[in-house]
């Protein structure tokens, strides 16, 4: 006894399992979702696909598509009620009906055949170990996890931070996910992933919309005979993660400002006590042991100085987003009246911790200084990035007084905070430019910086 053919339809309103089941009484039919079809086709033996025209929400062009990157050979039915069909010539197993039913006769006749072509395909055959391990994976992982082909268009997807009916076929620059900054970041990296054939891994990523902190890697997706057939990457939402390691630089920030701000006030009390002391003229030995202990605690304050802006550790270079970065540091530091603008994006490589950090700091001395209604302008430039504002501009001359320790127009602030950026990029062998901005605040600019 031959073994029953198994139909696969796409669920939607048209669709009746019952009636088509009434003119296939030898066929197991099975009604999913867009969203499980990924994991359905990897856990179920399939011998044909039936998609109807009318799915509310992905179009059926797409889902030939990505189910034919997975599965080659095996055939597919669209049945197109309005009569214009999805163009399915990339796929040499679709069919395209034009019938207001599922359970049209030329329908029914069209799902026979496909069903008997379909037991050479490689859905036909019982699902192996490895497909029932992806489809775990798929299910399970509390990360997006995805395959695309050579044009960066998703074949598969789990269903976690994004629905796979909504990615099925459709590279990042289509989806319309309402973030077109990330998704033309997303899709750059794709391109290069699958041109190149070299892994991203690690990458910081903000998605506007829905409104969270990724961490992605990608990797090359290689055929048996080592040709690249596309990339397979995994995202995770690092949102908690960010917020909590945000607290902690909080903290060590302050813990920074006061031990900077207790140096300065004691290398000035000791600068008055040398003072004194050189003009006291005498030879007593408690004069000199005296000279002896201001110069022991001006070397105390010099190492206290050396490890508040000194990394705890060594440095870590990952390969950066430039937007990411900036719009973790937004969160923290911006006020409801300020406002950021994003004008170019670019990769770097750096620290990650640090690098964050320096931009904090110069959007926060934007804030600063600028007001609480404040634009923030961001982008790259040719060697770097830059950080400007609107606000009153630079009060000193020559304008890279304002990276000295100690030094602010601001009243109530310490005068470190452009200190403390200046040191980061020295650590990171960057340099930092001050000038004015072209409305007539300031600019920062960061200089040096490698491009990965």
């Amino acid at each position: 006894m031959a073994d029953v053919r198994q139909l696969l339809v796409v669920d939607s309103l048209s669709v009746s399992i019952g009636e088509l089941a009434s003119e296939l009484p030898d066929v197991a039919i099975q009604a999913v979702d867009v969203d499980d079809l990924p994991v359905q086709l990897c856990r179920s033996t399939v011998h044909a696909l039936l998609v109807p025209g009318d799915l509310a929400r992905a179009d059926p062009e797409n889902i030939v598509h990505a189910v034919s990157g997975l599965f080659p050979s095996l055939p597919i039915v669209v049945v197109d009620p309005d009569g214009a069909g999805p163009d399915a010539a990339d796929s040499e197993s679709a069919t395209v009906l034009a019938a207001d039913s599922v359970a049209t006769a030329a329908v029914v006749d069209t799902v026979r055949d496909a069903l008997e072509a379909g037991s050479d395909s490689d859905a036909a055959r019982p699902p192996s170990r490895p497909e029932t391990l992806l489809a775990a994976m798929l299910e399970g992982f509390p990360a997006h996890i995805y395959a695309k082909d050579l044009d960066a268009r998703h074949l598969l997807a789990s269903d976690e931070m994004f629905a796979p009916g909504d990615l099925l076929g459709l590279t990042d620059m289509e989806t319309l996910s309402g973030d077109e900054c990330y998704d033309e970041a997303n899709y750059i990296d794709d391109q290069r992933v699958i041109e190149e054939g070299e892994p991203i891994l690690n990458t910081d990523e903000y998605a506007d919309s829905p409104g969270l902190f990724l961490r992605t890697s990608k990797v090359p997706w290689w055929d048996a005979s080592g040709d690249i057939l596309g990339l397979v990457g995994i995202t995770q939402d690092v949102t908690e993660y960010r917020e909590q390691k945000e607290r902690l630089r909080r903290q060590n920030r302050r813990l920074r400002k006061v031990a900077l701000m207790t140096a300065h006030e004691l290398r000035n009390e000791l600068q008055i006590a040398t003072g004194h002391l050189s003009q006291i003229d005498s030879d007593s030995e408690h004069l000199a042991a005296a000279s002896t202990s201001v110069e022991h605690v001006a070397g105390i304050v010099d190492k206290i100085v050396s490890l508040a802006t000194r990394n705890e550790r060594e440095h870590e270079t990952d390969t950066l987003w430039l937007s990411a970065l900036v719009r973790d540091v937004w969160e923290t530091v911006s006020t409801p009246e300020s406002t950021l603008s994003i004008e170019s994006d670019r990769r770097l490589v750096g620290d990650r911790d640090a690098t964050q950090l320096l931009l904090e700091l110069l959007v926060d001395n934007a804030v600063v200084h600028a007001g609480p209604g404040v634009t923030v302008d961001v982008g790259e430039t040719e060697s770097g990035f830059f950080v400007a504002d609107d606000g009153p501009g630079i009060d000193f001359d020559p304008p890279r007084q304002v990276l000295q320790a100690a030094v602010t127009s601001a009243d109530g602030e310490s005068g470190f905070g452009l200190y403390i950026a200046q040191q980061i990029a020295d650590e990171q062998g960057w340099r930092i430019a001050v000038s004015d901005s072209e409305t007539g605040g300031a600019r920062i600019d960061v200089v040096g910086v490698e491009r990965p």
